[in-house]
């Protein structure tokens, strides 16, 4: 995983656990009030302790599912991560191949201009080789046009057909037959379709969180907040059991 991968990761560690602060800081200020015994009793039905606990055990279930749902992300994306790099070095040797067989030089160049366009090269003056393209690492911080994963795989299903239609193509090795290549295809495709499935499910993942927690008419933040303040008027500003309640922090997100 490089520098840039690790930084977002311990930034998307750093907001989850935002969350799960403001959600054991419920599960205190519940204990808090369930202390005061007959001295808490709202007449709003949400702030009562048996509805702030059910609304905490319904936050926590959904922070498990978004931290599992950030987990198939997180495998999903580097499952891609695997299959397009060896995609890549699967690319230098069947254009080698295709040289030792003799190809033709329209399918030499075809092949070629597939894998520039790989990398992000748009002549071959970019370029000295077609293998230093591939292996030499990326100097560019961003991704040059058609390298995402949608594209690269456009690029490789179209480099499959140059190379069938080349009659003189033969390999012995068994991850560059025809069968081997088409399957790594069907792997590419998979792969892209596994991380937007996961993207999809993190994504309502963390919109059922938020909606308890932030933007539901009577989400957790909000109710945090009327019971803090129904308590400094049960009890007055100055009681103990108002700053007992009011050391405890929540976070709007």
């Amino acid at each position: 995983m490089g520098y840039g991968c690790v930084t977002i990761h311990n930034t998307i560690n750093t907001i989850y656990m935002s969350h799960v602060k403001n959600a054991e800081a419920f599960g205190k200020l519940i204990g808090i009030c369930t202390g005061y015994a007959g001295g808490y009793n709202p007449g709003s039905s949400n702030l009562q302790i048996t509805s702030m606990q059910a609304m905490l055990n319904e936050t926590r279930q959904a922070l498990i599912e978004v931290y599992s749902a950030q987990t198939l992300f997180d495998n999903a994306t580097n499952n891609r991560e695997v299959v397009f790099k060896e995609m890549r070095l699967r690319c230098t040797r069947i254009y080698n191949v295709l040289k030792a067989c003799s190809a033709s030089a329209l399918t030499l160049e075809d092949a070629r201009a597939r894998i520039r366009k790989m990398n992000g090269y748009r002549t071959q003056a970019d370029i000295q080789t077609v293998t230093e393209a591939i292996e030499a690492p990326a100097k560019k911080k961003r991704n040059p046009s058609g390298t995402d994963y949608i594209s690269l795989t456009e690029h490789y299903a179209r480099l499959l057909e140059t190379v069938s239609a080349e009659a003189k193509y033969k390999s012995y090795e068994a991850d560059l037959t025809m069968e081997a290549l088409s399957q790594l295809l069907d792997s590419l495709r998979a792969s892209n379709d596994e991380v937007w499935q996961a993207v999809v499910q993190l994504a309502n993942a963390r919109n059922h969180r938020n909606g308890l927690m932030y933007q539901m008419q009577s989400n957790l933040y909000n109710t945090a907040m009327a019971a803090k303040a129904y308590v400094k008027g049960a009890f007055g500003f100055s009681s103990s059991q108002y700053k007992e309640v009011s050391k405890i922090r929540f976070t709007k997100s």
